[in-house]
């Protein structure tokens, strides 16, 4: 083949390695993302004592729905934010835990005397495992390919 011959199929090939090149971006930004969420989620886990977990996973859970739109004032209680953004949270429900739910148990952990109870924490670690997949259905599809990372 003569040097013309492959620098004309280099040519033509250019147009197709463009495209497989941003989709292998895509592919690995989209995978990093994942990971991160996936490491974020283990440090959670590491935490030794059950109401460092709730803490966290509450925090969490206000910066993502601030990110959505749905944020707590500064002068408002846990339980005023959770009366007040319950509508438009409700997508984000469980069959038997809402919210307000997870609310009640991170005021009584972080301001009570009893210890975590275990319902609380699974409680809060179904909500989690369920985050995302209510997070697109409650902005929609394509509004959260838009903000996939952001939240």
């Amino acid at each position: 083949m003569s040097t013309f011959g492959i620098c004309h199929m280099i040519q033509k090939m250019r147009w197709l390695i463009l495209p497989v090149i941003v989709c292998v971006l895509i592919i690995l930004l989209i995978a990093g993302k994942l990971l991160y969420r996936k490491q974020q989620y283990q440090r959670i886990l590491r935490l030794k004592m059950p109401h460092h977990q709730i803490n966290a996973l509450y925090h969490f859970f206000l910066s993502r729905f601030a990110k959505m739109g749905v944020v707590k004032a500064a002068d408002e209680t846990p339980y005023e934010f959770a009366r007040r953004a319950a509508p438009a949270l409700s997508d984000f429900n469980d069959r038997d835990t809402g919210f307000e739910e997870l609310t009640e148990a991170y005021v009584n952990c972080a301001y009570g005397t009893e210890p975590v109870n275990e319902q609380d924490l699974d409680a809060y670690h179904r909500y989690y495992r369920q985050f995302y997949k209510n997070c697109r259905k409650h902005i929609g599809g394509l509004k959260y390919l838009g903000m996939f990372f952001r939240i």
